[in-house]
């Protein structure tokens, strides 16, 4: 059972590799099967699972049964960061400022 275990995980760790090397791209179904034979669809379904669980992102499908396939779409933060600092030509002389003027 322990060896079933560790080459199921290894078979999921090469499913996410292979995925988050091809962020946005849809794979066809046939090409994921390298995640075992048969059982492709639920190492898929778990790093799903998984993906949202952590905010790391998720997989979608096409909802196409013949012509099946997958992408990963990572997570985007939807805030900058912190630390970031706003550009200072985005807070002077913008619209968002008391001197900008629409000009007709």
């Amino acid at each position: 059972m322990k060896a079933e275990m560790q080459r199921r995980q290894t078979n999921a760790d090469k499913l996410r590799a292979f995925f988050e090397a091809r962020p946005g791209e849809w794979i066809p179904a046939r090409d994921l099967e390298f995640a075992g034979r048969q059982a492709w669809r639920t190492r898929v379904s778990e790093l799903r699972v998984r993906l949202e669980t952590a905010g790391d992102g998720t997989i979608e499908w096409n909802h196409k049964t013949l012509d099946s396939a997958y992408r990963f779409l990572p997570h985007k933060p939807l805030g900058r960061d912190a630390a970031e600092q706003v550009p200072q030509s985005w807070t002077s002389g913008g619209p968002f400022t008391p001197e900008f003027e629409l000009k007709p």
